[in-house]
């Protein structure tokens, strides 16, 4: 038979045997003359004896031969495996996904023992459910799909890559047919399919159509000057005619549509199909990009609510934005620096922590943003991040101290320190105080409560910890101690000098802490810490007393530990896990914290402990703020060679002096413009960072630090200065504009690049970096190739449903555009009739069928298949076992009883007299030939001289027998010859003797 290339070569029913390598079957040849040698050779042996020696050769050389061909046994097989693929996107009626994965349960209860069955969940990722088995249920299904895409294609080939190869295979495909990849694949892997013999069964899974409407596209310009007017449409679907409301909104605000002031939305007649409905004509002043999302209530109900909206973003050219977003008390410095830049060329705005942008777009509305004094648990982790990426892409961030910004902010290991030119880690003035730390945490069973994912409280309480232990250096000492009815040192002894290694343990130790039982024992947990501290040698000591504002037990007797404590040098914070007003025991947190002279905090958030940690150690450390009684004279460094100061600087003589700042340190990479009181204390610094700015004040701007500085005739400029330096540059004159489209996970960039003349510029190395509205997506750099006279075109991916930010930038690093696009939903929600017409021609193509029903998987496939067992090895072996017995039938003699089992029968009953003759006859041959004695003595004769004719007379005398005479020794060295002669004339003798009495 011959499968798959390779060669049969022997056919048994049911077990066949093939080779891989039929060219190896070549060497059989050498068993003709091997055959031929045996018959040649004449040998001295019996014939069953050669007869045996010559087959056994030749079954080695034929196994040698299949070896090397690599020889396989084949079996047909019965067994029969079906792979279903359940899609998971979003477009299917969940309802009909049950009830299909519900039918393909009972028909897996009957399953019979060849019948195995294997589970594919896919949208635009595919996820192996079940492995090919007899198993007979089917397992929920379990996995990250991206549900809001389809790929058939990938789940088909995941399918063919898992078939087993022992079964005839069937894929049943349990969909609505609607690919919504940018590029569909279904095809290309049916016929992989067919290829491979594994035919594509499809069952169609419908959508809730009835009635849906959805806006397929808001239309606007995406680059527009400012107060140009531009209008924005939208392409609306309907299945079938119907009235409809259309509301407008621009950066979350509404637009009113309509005449009548109480109602801002419009109504709109729609007809069966597609609709291009006109929505506003806008006009906008100030620069930045806008985002302008239409909703359409559809009356009457819509199956899918979900893509009765969409988003547009258009990118006005105007005056650059400016946010302040603002922490300090009452708001004075954001007020400080809006006077400072109000009368400006720029548009600014003032907002408090809350108002720092939440998404992507929301950035995107500013040219650069300013942080002034506030601290980092009032954003929030989410949002630092997208601050990193959206400065990367382009954006300006000013970042202004106080004494809840940077260090004592709780900045440390955040994105925001991670884009700024200093760092918050800072090493001290070798005359300031040392600090003994002791941290009590509590561990109480409520610890171990989970805030997100598989977090706990606890986890964030021993990062907040671990945090603020790394906060200090080899002078400080610190321990930790948890405590829940009873306390427990998490190292010993309880508090240690911080060198590396004790610091790294520490450090550990912590992290590895897992929550206990109980409550928190407040009296215990101070007194803990008082009696360890007691024994360290630093000069100022503080406790950070960590515990549930809500239940703290033994209250008893702390307010007056705590200030006797303080009147031996130990200050206490306390950090309070529960809100300030509603505590049950915040009153009393408060009151120790009051007493130990420290600060309090009061979270109900547990993501923010590390932030708090952090900022308290930073703040007992003695280390976050440079005060000096003099004050600061502001140090202006020149950074070109020429000696000319940076433009941020430019004009600006006599600096007032500061009272203070907070403590930093420059990164290698950053520019240095003005320091404190020694050259490593940052004053005002800036770098880039991808391609946004950023630049690091760190004093204030309000009365605390810098009162001089605002009554200062020069602080409008320099803020000014600074802003400028720092806002997006993409360039306004630039001769590239770009746009974007986002369809199906992929995003298209098309850039036009035109000189003043109106000539095409072909010559570009242009680039994309584009950033995801998403924080967990990571930006991506594409290049953009020439498509086209002035024309440059490139793709990203695109599998989140959001905005997507996109920086144009040139060969030398300089941005020269930006824009953007918006996935308003997911695709799934684009297409609602399954594609049936798509399914039955892939069930075409593989040679499937299209199912009504699932009753009927496990019919028989129609296809051969063979199952292959290599056999090359035991070959080998067989032929080394023939070789070797060759060789012993060859060389052995056997023993009697095996050689008169072997002699027939007929032999070993022949006739006596027979046998005689036959022994005489072979004695008489024997006697006839010389020995191997004489013809060495004959040799040895002639070379010696003619005998005398005496001695001839002699030798033709009668031989009479004489007993042997015992040789003559010879001391002329013939004693060796003599003797030989003497043997030879016993041999002849003896040979006489026998012939005379007639034995054999």
């Amino acid at each position: 038979m011959w499968a798959h290339g390779s060669c049969g070569i022997l056919g048994l029913n049911p077990l066949s045997v093939d080779v891989l390598h039929p060219w190896a079957l070549l060497g059989l040849g050498l068993i003709a003359p091997a055959v031929w040698l045996a018959i040649a050779t004449r040998t001295a042996a019996p014939r069953w004896r050669r007869v045996l020696a010559t087959a056994l050769r030749v079954a080695a050389v034929a196994a040698l031969v299949l070896a090397v061909a690599q020889a396989r046994l084949v079996r047909r097989s019965d067994k029969l495996c079906v792979t279903v693929l359940v899609d998971q996107s979003k477009s299917v009626d969940p309802s009909q996904r049950q009830q299909a994965q519900q039918s393909l349960r009972m028909t897996l209860r009957a399953l019979e023992p060849d019948r195995q069955t294997a589970v594919v969940d896919f949208g635009g990722r595919s996820v192996l459910r079940q492995l090919p088995s007899g198993i007979r249920s089917l397992p929920d299904a379990q996995g990250e799909f991206a549900r809001d895409f389809t790929d058939i294609g990938q789940a088909v080939r995941l399918a063919l890559s898992i078939a087993p190869p022992d079964a005839a295979n069937r894929i049943v495909l349990l969909t609505d047919g609607n690919d919504t990849v940018a590029e569909s694949t279904a095809m290309a892997a049916a016929a992989m399919a067919r290829q491979a013999g594994v035919p594509v069964d499809v069952f169609v899974l419908g959508g809730a159509t009835a009635g849906d409407v959805r806006v397929e596209r808001l239309l606007a310009e995406p680059q527009v000057q400012a107060d140009q007017p531009f209008t924005v449409s939208a392409v609306i679907h309907s299945d079938r005619d119907r009235t409809v409301r259309l509301s407008l909104t621009r950066r979350g605000q509404i637009v009113d549509l309509s005449a009548d002031p109480g109602q801002p939305d419009k109504t709109v007649r729609l007809k069966a199909g597609a609709n291009l409905v006109p929505v506003s004509v806008e006009r906008i002043g100030q620069g930045g990009f806008y985002d302008y999302e239409v909703v359409v209530d559809a009356a009457g109900g819509d199956p899918a609510e979900a893509n009765n909206r969409s988003t547009a973003l258009v990118r006005v050219m105007g005056k650059p934005s400016v946010l302040i977003v603002d922490g300090s008390p009452e708001g004075r410095q954001g007020a400080n620096l809006y006077e400072a830049l109000r009368g400006a060329e720029v548009a600014v705005r003032q907002v408090g922590p809350e108002g720092f942008p939440a998404s992507m777009l929301e950035f995107n509305y500013h040219d650069c943003v300013i942080l002034s004094d506030v601290p980092a648990d009032a954003l929030g982790a989410p949002q630092m991040e997208l601050a990193r990426q959206w400065v990367r892409a382009g954006g300006g961030l000013v970042w202004i101290g106080g004494e809840r910004s940077f260090g004592p902010g709780g900045y440390s290991h955040t994105p925001i320190e991670d884009i700024a030119p200093v760092s918050c880690d800072t090493e001290r003035y070798i005359e300031r105080a040392s600090l003994a730390l002791a941290i009590a945490i509590d561990q109480s069973g409520s610890m171990g409560m989970p805030v997100a994912g598989s977090t706990t409280k606890m986890d964030l309480a021993n990062n907040g910890a671990a945090a603020a232990i790394r906060l200090l250096d080899h002078r400080d000492e610190a321990g930790v101690v948890m405590v829940d009815t009873h306390y427990k040192w998490i190292t010993h002894p309880a508090i240690q000098t911080m060198t590396p290694p004790a610091q790294k343990r520490l450090v550990d130790d912590v992290l590895a802490n897992q929550p206990g039982g109980g409550g928190i024992y407040c009296h215990t947990a101070l007194k803990a810490a008082l009696d360890e501290l007691a024994r360290a040698r630093a000069s100022s000591k503080h406790i950070i007393l960590f515990a549930d504002a809500d239940d703290s037990e033994q209250q008893e007797g702390c307010v007056e530990m705590v200030t006797d404590a303080r009147r031996h040098g130990v200050t206490v914070s306390v950090i309070g896990l529960g809100r300030d007003q509603s505590g049950n025991d915040s009153g009393f947190l408060k009151r120790v914290a009051r007493a130990g002279e420290g600060r309090v905090y009061f979270t109900d958030d547990p993501r923010k402990l590390p932030t708090l940690f952090v900022r308290d150690v930073a703040l007992a450390a003695r280390n976050a703020f440079i005060e000096p009684k003099d004050g600061i004279t502001p140090a202006l460094v020149a950074v070109a060679a020429s000696g000319d100061v940076d433009p941020i600087c430019r004009g600006l003589g006599g600096l007032p002096r500061l009272r203070g700042q907070v403590a930093t340190t420059l990164k290698g990479r950053a520019t240095l413009l003005m320091h404190g009181p020694r050259p490593d204390d940052p004053l005002l610094a800036k770098w880039q960072y991808g391609l946004g700015k950023t630049v690091a004040w760190t004093s204030d701007a309000r009365g605390k630090w810098a009162g001089q500085w605002v009554s200062w005739e020069g602080f409008s400029k320099f803020w000014l200065q600074v802003v400028r330096w720092a806002m997006r540059n993409a360039n306004l004159d630039s001769p590239v504009t770009g746009w974007v489209q986002v369809n199906g996970q992929r995003g298209s960039i098309t850039a036009d690049a035109i000189d003043p003349t109106g000539e095409p510029m072909n010559d570009l190395a242009l680039e994309a970096l584009v950033v995801s509205s998403d924080p967990d997506t990571p930006p991506q750099q594409t290049p953009l190739r020439l498509v086209g006279p002035g024309r440059y075109e490139g793709q990203f991916q695109a599998d989140r449903v959001g905005a997507y930010i996109v920086t144009l930038v040139d060969g030398a690093g300089t941005p020269v555009d930006a824009t953007g696009a918006v996935m308003s939903y997911s695709p799934e929600y684009r297409v609602r009739e399954p594609d049936r017409a798509a399914l039955a021609e892939m069930a075409h193509i593989s040679g499937g069928r299209v199912l009504t029903d699932l009753n009927d998987l496990f019919a028989p496939t129609g296809a051969d298949v063979f199952t292959y067992t290599p056999i090359a090895l035991p070959l080998v072996a067989l032929a080394m076992v023939l070789f070797f017995s060759d060789i012993v039938v060859r060389r052995f003699v056997l023993p009697e009883t095996v050689l008169r089992w072997l002699t027939p029968a007929r032999r070993r009953q022949a006739d006596p007299a027979a046998l005689g003759r036959l022994r005489r006859q072979r004695s008489a041959r024997k006697a006839a030939e010389p020995s191997p004695v004489a013809v060495a003595l004959d040799a040895q004769a002639a070379r010696r001289p003619a005998a005398t004719a005496e001695e001839e007379d002699d030798a033709a005398a009668p031989a009479v027998r004489r007993p042997p005479a015992p040789p003559a020794a010879d001391s002329s060295g013939g004693g060796m010859a003599a003797r030989l002669r003497a043997a030879k004339q016993r041999a002849q003798e003896q040979i006489r003797e026998k012939g005379q009495n007639g034995r054999p």
